[in-house]
């Protein structure tokens, strides 16, 4: 969640207006989240700086997250998904052909090879807790239940993360059966890394 530091409706008028006001945010860079303030002027990111109010990180902010205004105003940032093209060039396509594309391409390849022959890298963080990895059990879920068959999905995922997924009264479990319309079966193994899960 994003707030605005010391908010009130002036501070929202005054965003409006253009003039600069400062949101208190997080960093997206890797999974440590850490707490930052966000500058706003005309609309746009200004400046990121280290929010010292932050209990954990007391202030500290990388110099990828401190350039992140610099990221989002870059003329080369890739804003809409493209499809490579033979000649080399890219040309524009929509968000959902190219997820229904993709999928289709990893299917194949794991028909072909199994499902060893497909890896994923995400972030940069060291060790993920149990209820980030919760958070992106459900974010890759979400992003897959429309191309999930059957009326049932899997989760296998460590012992701890299932254990946490079933907490609360099923919590993340039925907003998940809610998200794909289908049961939701968790299969604890001590074999998967905390960090590890796979979605079947």
């Amino acid at each position: 969640m994003t707030t605005a530091a010391g908010s009130s409706t002036s501070d929202t008028d005054t965003a409006a207006s253009g003039a600069a006001v400062v949101w208190h945010s997080f960093c997206r860079v890797c999974t440590n989240a850490c707490p930052i303030l966000v500058q706003i002027e005309d609309g746009k990111v200004a400046k990121v700086m280290a929010d010292r109010d932050g209990p954990i990180h007391q202030g500290y902010t990388c110099y990828r997250g401190r350039a992140l205004a610099d990221v989002m105003s870059n003329p080369k940032r890739q804003l809409h998904s493209t499809k490579l093209q033979p000649n080399g060039s890219r040309v524009r396509i929509g968000a959902e052909q190219a997820m229904d594309e993709i999928t289709a391409k990893l299917r194949e390849i794991i028909a072909r090879h199994g499902p060893e022959s497909v890896g994923m890298y995400a972030g940069t963080g060291m060790i993920k807790s149990v209820a980030t990895v919760c958070n992106e059990v459900y974010v890759e879920l979400r992003k897959m239940a429309r191309h999930l068959d059957g009326s049932q999905v899997t989760l296998r995922v460590n012992p701890e993360v299932g254990k946490a997924l079933k907490e609360n009264g099923g919590k993340w479990l039925l907003e998940m059966e809610e998200i794909c319309k289908k049961t939701v079966i968790v299969k604890s193994d001590a074999l998967q890394h905390q960090e590890q899960f796979e979605i079947l």
